[in-house]
């Protein structure tokens, strides 16, 4: 018997070690490799399950060599957990250390909404406009019914808009409390990136942007390359003295290395920005969101506050931004 649960708990150890040492390994390749394979990318999107996973189990494998006096090789064992997890938790690293805010300018609220084929509850939606003041609100998959739906109850509080509303995911929007001028949609997307410029009192013109690029899975890998990078070069076209905030479901998270390339030249992901953390969005309507792909995306300002918030309808959580203008 005793020899039995020694066996156990030798596989146990081994377990725990192996599996820590694959999943530290997975998440400094996921995070930093891009291949063209639908499954890399979907992959990518479970790094921080796979940090988890790894930051559990190579304690617990130390602790189990310490407890079976194998105190060589759990020294050992330590040694190869820290030379492996520092580089995965460094991968997320940036996600927990926020900005210090030094601008001092004018406080601009944003709100992202995928409204999931325009089933997003249209009164619960304005109520949480409403409730936080949001001044910029950008809509995904927004349809002509959600379009007749949420225009006249936003009349109020956010008159002014730009939409390009269209049947199944097609559709995009901004709603602004502010008026909005030299509107553009992406040309050659499948589905709609829509840009405006808002003139913001107390500061003047900000371009926002409603960005929704497709889906990497199951079977749109190239196309999702292709419509991330027409909004690369939409946003990095902005003129540079004019700052950017861009909220949207990018179907990518901090994770995927196309993703990350938009926010060169200046971009910062707001979340990122603001040290809030793994900010996860999706899928709401099953259980609890897994992953993070609905970001706002800044330039030239700062974001100090990011959360994500619940609408009933849609299988997307909201993320709402608090960022402060120069």
């Amino acid at each position: 018997m005793d020899r039995a649960l020694r066996v156990v708990g030798t596989m146990v150890v081994v377990g725990a070690v192996g599996g820590g040492v694959v999943a530290a390994l997975a998440v400094v390749l996921l995070h930093h490799v891009s291949l063209t394979s639908t499954r890399w990318a979907a992959a990518t999107s479970g790094v921080p399950w796979l940090l988890a996973a790894a930051v559990l189990a190579l304690p617990v494998g130390v602790a189990g060599l310490l407890l079976t006096r194998r105190r060589r090789t759990a020294l050992a064992t330590a040694g190869v957990a820290v030379v492996l997890l520092a580089p995965a938790v460094w991968t997320q690293g940036p996600l927990l250390f926020g900005d210090d805010v030094t601008n001092d300018g004018p406080r601009l609220v944003v709100l992202t909404s995928n409204l999931e084929y325009g089933g997003a509850d249209p009164d619960a939606l304005v109520e949480l406009v409403e409730a936080r003041d949001v001044d910029v609100l950008f809509v995904q998959e927004l349809t002509p019914a959600a379009e007749d739906a949420l225009t006249p109850l936003l009349a109020d509080v956010l008159p002014h808009h730009q939409l390009v509303p269209a049947e199944t995911a097609v559709g995009s929007g901004i709603y602004a409390r502010f008026p909005l001028e030299d509107a553009e949609a992406l040309p050659d997307t499948f589905l709609t990136t829509v840009l405006a410029t808002a003139q913001v009192p107390g500061h003047g013109a900000v371009r926002v942007g409603s960005a929704h690029p497709v889906a990497p899975w199951p079977v749109q890998r190239r196309a999702w390359e292709a419509e991330l990078g027409q909004v690369r070069e939409a946003l990095h076209a902005v003129p540079d003295d004019l700052p950017v905030v861009v909220g949207g479901d990018f179907n990518a998270t901090w994770d995927h290395p196309e993703l990350r390339q938009l926010l060169d030249e200046g971009y910062r992901d707001a979340a990122e920005q603001s040290g809030s953390g793994w900010v996860r969005t999706w899928p709401q309507d099953r259980y609890v969101p897994l992953i993070g792909i609905d970001h706002v995306l800044v330039r030239g300002a700062q974001a100090s506050y990011v959360e994500s918030l619940g609408v009933p309808g849609t299988d997307h959580r909201a993320v709402l931004a608090e960022v402060v203008l120069p």
